[in-house]
């Protein structure tokens, strides 16, 4: 897993890359799958789910 999540102050800022997102134009919400970094450490992954829209 490539993709990692920082916490800052509007939230999370995620960075990484793409795999694909197959009908992601007319999709509601989108699922991400990170490594959580709060300090720089990594203490495991997360889950988040989005509002595409």
């Amino acid at each position: 897993m490539r993709t990692t999540a920082v916490r800052d102050a509007d939230g999370l800022r995620l960075t990484g890359d793409k795999a694909f997102l197959t009908n992601g134009s007319v999709a509601d919400f989108a699922v991400v799958l990170c490594h959580l970094l709060p300090s720089g450490a990594d203490e495991g992954g997360t889950r988040r789910t989005d509002s595409t829209r």
